[in-house]
């Protein structure tokens, strides 16, 4: 199958953001003469990036190890139910968080 480069611009070429090779490189010529911007980064993603690279994470490789032989074999089962009820779970904790913060 040939590819018809000559059909002009793909449609969303025009939408606002949407930057051709020509005014990338503008861009990056301009960025490079703005001056450095000070970014602060909040307390709470601190946290997170530290949690992150934390050693302190708990990791059971086995178990990791028993899910992927487990997938590869076909005797993986997902329990949509348990699922389910773990992303509620987790969305209810986010909405009690965020009511509090607010």
């Amino acid at each position: 199958m040939k590819i018809d480069r000559s059909s002009g611009p793909l449609p969303n070429a025009n939408l606002p953001g949407a930057a051709t090779q020509t005014s990338k490189a503008t861009e990056s010529g301009a960025s490079a003469r703005v001056a450095a911007t000070q970014v602060q980064i909040s307390e709470q993603v601190q946290a997170l990036g530290a949690a992150a690279t934390s050693k302190s994470i708990p990791f059971d490789s086995k178990k990791v190890q028993d899910i992927r032989a487990a997938i590869a074999e076909g005797r993986f089962d997902v329990n949509a139910d348990q699922i389910a009820d773990g992303l509620l779970a987790t969305v209810k904790d986010l909405i009690r968080a965020h009511s509090r913060s607010a």
